[in-house]
């Protein structure tokens, strides 16, 4: 689960949890609390009118409105001061008129007392109580008494408001939630997408750091590391190199010093020649020694071709082990295939030749955008496993290098006919510092350092492997 689904999750909990809450205490109050309100006040209604007929039947008997006054008085003495729920007490004669009050009373009694009304919505309504009064079986009349609703009614109005201010903050909490997620989620996804570029092997990638937070000083941290792992990577490139320089220092000796043994006999050859043709040139005096002159002069421009020819194979390579040595070389361009691949070829030829045969097919017009000596060191790590993974015996021994345009764009396969590597390690072979060469002959970071570079050229480095039958190392 996400972090954004985890707030969003725990939020609703929140608001189930506040909602239950507030329903619960509107439940109790509406169904018990303000049932029980109304009753009290219905009580104290009926308590009233109770009071005021034991008092009041004398003095309605003899019309004494004064006394009447008086006892309203006893029988409510806070009407209209404390008592903020009595609208008004009355007293009527037998013809329903109304005698004495207080409080805005109509001038007919009602009809009927009010019994209590609980309801969900707030409503101003009124409790009344009356009673008859009557001496010795006469009817005198009656007294009737109301008492008002409206502070039973701004209680609920009360708890209402209440309750729709908690639920307004919980969904308020809600969405400031969510958008704290928005802003916190974000940054978390594209750190997660950038960890993952980096662990397929980009690290050129780069965090954007827009803020001045945290996650901010968390982007930089990731910055400051990726840039370390490129450095150190730059470091086991060239600790790569300098082991694979070190396998091919003997191949690389042979190929300088056979043309250079040739060159220099031939210079010596040359000096010869020389010092015969000045002696020859003091004294011609017939045509078969200008004959042999000629011919003299013939052998050294010969002498001279393949003294040429020796000194363009040294400066061959000498300028393929310099453009392979050359770190950092980053820079992306348009160029041949073969401009990547032929310079491996010509620096591991030696080691291959020693072991069995080497068959190249390199078609025209197969153009790549990359970096020239990085694909080149990636195919040299290639061709020179597979000239290893040979056996002593060069017999049917053979390294295949072959490039096809395909649908997906290039691809190029580096097959040996080696004893190929056995299914469990063949999961393990890019993992760096693993290796199944003796002590001495690998650092196990070509591979791991090869598929870096593929992956970074936006393609992908493959192994096809049979034990017994050879290897295909595949770069699409």
């Amino acid at each position: 689960m996400t972090v954004r689904s985890k707030l969003i999750v725990f939020q609703v909990v929140v608001i189930l949890v506040l909602g239950g809450v507030i329903a619960a205490i509107s439940h109790d109050y509406i169904y018990r609390v303000h049932p029980l309100q109304l009753e009290g006040l219905t009580t104290k209604a009926e308590l009233c009118v109770r009071m005021l007929r034991g008092v009041a039947d004398i003095s309605l008997a003899a019309g004494d409105h004064a006394q009447l006054r008086r006892d309203l008085q006893l029988c409510s003495p806070t009407a209209g001061r404390a008592d903020e729920d009595l609208r008004y007490i009355a007293v009527y004669d037998e013809r329903g008129r109304l005698l004495v009050s207080r409080g805005r009373a109509p001038l007919t009694p009602p009809q009927a007392a009010t019994p209590p009304r609980p309801s969900v919505l707030p409503a101003e309504e009124s409790v009344r109580a009356g009673t008859r009064v009557a001496l010795e079986g006469k009817e005198l009349g009656s007294v009737w008494a109301e008492y008002g609703t409206e502070r039973i009614a701004a209680g609920k109005r009360q708890l209402l408001l209440f309750a729709a201010v908690g639920l307004a903050f919980a969904l308020l909490s809600a969405v400031v939630s969510v958008l704290f997620s928005l802003h916190l989620v974000k940054p978390l996804r594209r750190m997660i997408a950038f960890v993952h570029r980096v662990a397929k092997g980009e690290l050129g990638a780069r965090l954007e750091v827009k803020a001045s937070d945290e996650l901010a000083v968390l982007a930089a941290d990731l910055n400051w590391m990726t840039a370390e792992l490129a450095r150190s990577r730059e470091q086991a490139i060239q600790s790569e190199k300098l082991a694979a320089f070190g396998q091919l220092a003997a191949g690389v000796a042979h190929e300088i010093n056979n043309p250079s043994q040739f060159i220099l006999t031939n210079l010596g050859h040359l000096r010869e020649q020389i010092t015969r043709f000045a002696e020859q040139l003091g004294g011609l005096e017939s045509c078969s020694q200008r004959g042999e002159t000629i011919l003299l002069l013939r052998e050294m421009r010969e002498i001279i071709d393949e003294s040429a020819l020796g000194f363009s194979r040294i400066i061959n390579i000498v300028d393929n082990l310099r453009s392979f040595s050359h770190p950092g070389e980053r820079e992306r361009v348009a160029f041949p295939l073969r401009e990547a691949i032929e310079p491996a070829l010509r620096i591991a030829q030696n080691e291959i030749r020693q072991r069995g045969r080497l068959q190249v097919s390199l078609p025209d017009g197969l153009d790549v955008v990359g970096s020239p000596a990085q694909l080149s060191q990636v195919f040299l790590n290639l061709l020179v496993n597979a000239a290893q993974a040979l056996s002593e015996s060069t017999h049917g021994n053979l390294v295949e290098v072959r490039a096809l345009a395909v649908a997906e764009g290039i691809e190029v396969h580096v097959r040996d006919t080696g004893s190929g590597i056995p299914p469990e390690l063949a999961a393990r072979i890019f993992d760096p510092f693993f290796t199944t060469k003796a002590s001495g002959k690998g650092t196990g970071l070509g591979l791991t350092i090869s598929r870096q570079i593929v992956s970074e050229h936006g393609g992908e480095l493959s192994v096809a492997s049979r034990p017994g039958e050879g290897t295909t190392f595949t770069v699409r």
